[in-house]
This record gives structure tokens, C-alpha cells and sequence, in this order.
């Protein structure tokens, strides 16, 4: 069985500038990424979509 790693920012396999960074949710890489060149602050979490609350909600057992 093979272990996927949890969510967060990591290099971009599709960079175009070194060091930039994409966000992973833990199943698939999203649309956000961050140019590391441009800021040196510590990145939130990007706000969930209305599309991955309903998932996660339809997940919740009842």
C-alpha cells in the first residue's frame, strides 16, 4: 500500500521559476501556487472551494 503525503505547500513539479510552490490537498494538486521569490512569509492553507466543503460534507457519515 502505498502512503500519500498530507496536504500542504510543496515544489511545484510544474514550476516555472525554482522554488516556487503548489498546493496539494492530499488527493491532487489544486490551482494555487506561490512564488517563494516574491514573499518569504509562511503560507496559510488556501480557503476550500464550495466544491471540496460539499465533498467533504456528502463524506461525514451521519
Amino acid at each position: 500500500m502505498t502512503s500519500t503525503p498530507p496536504s500542504g505547500w510543496y515544489p511545484d513539479p510544474s514550476a516555472v521559476h525554482d522554488g516556487d510552490l503548489r498546493w496539494w490537498d492530499g488527493t491532487t494538486w489544486t490551482a494555487q501556487v506561490h512564488s517563494v521569490a516574491q514573499s518569504t512569509s509562511v503560507l496559510p492553507p488556501p480557503a476550500a472551494s464550495a466544491l471540496q466543503t460539499q465533498q467533504r460534507t456528502r463524506r461525514m457519515p451521519l
